[in-house]
């Protein structure tokens, strides 16, 4: 008797971001283990996975399903998407006889964005009591998603937050109103 489960990695609603193998390739050799033992299974159809397990292999309790590659160098395993953010992943059961979903499963991978590489912040005045300009450059290697007008959605957008510390040591660093904008922060 099998079991036939079927994982799928959408690509992301709005940003583009996919999932991959190392080389991207039909041919990457796929590593699928369910509770430490290995069969057989490829990533010809990614972003659906469809499995097809031993009954026997599957354990009343918990089990564990481990997805990878091997002999892809440099790197091994699924590859994030470019973009950060949270990626629903399915996992189903699948009827082999009719072959309709009978268990469908939704969790959430986070992709972290990858950390601002080249970073410089200055402050063109350092006096106590006197306004001044702070100077911020950086660097981004990730794919920002695209802007408001390029997709037309106003939910969805890159935005870049530069965050000052107001209380160090116990003191506060500026004044409770500092002027400037005066609208709502979302």
């Amino acid at each position: 008797m099998t079991v036939n489960l079927k994982i799928t990695f959408p690509n992301h609603h709005y940003n583009l971001g996919i999932w991959k193998t190392p080389n991207q390739l039909d041919t990457d050799p796929m590593v699928c283990m369910l509770n430490g033992v290995r069969f057989y299974c490829s990533p010809d159809n990614l972003p659906e996975l469809s499995i097809t397990i031993n009954s026997a292999l599957v354990r009343a309790g918990g089990n564990r399903l481990e997805l990878d590659t091997e002999y892809v160098a440099p790197y091994n395993g699924l590859v994030f998407p470019d973009c950060a953010g949270n990626y629903p992943v399915y996992l189903s059961t699948v009827d082999s006889t009719t072959f309709v979903e009978t268990v469908r499963h939704t969790f959430y991978v986070y992709v972290s964005p990858s950390p601002l590489e080249d970073i410089e912040i200055a402050s063109i005045v350092k006096d106590v009591n006197t306004e001044s300009v702070y100077l911020v450059n950086f660097t981004i290697n990730d794919v920002l998603i695209p802007t408001v007008a390029a997709n037309h959605n106003l939910a969805n957008y890159s935005r870049i937050f530069i965050e000052f510390p107001t209380i160090v040591n116990g003191q506060r660093v500026f004044l409770d109103n500092l002027g400037g904008y005066q609208g709502l922060l979302n």
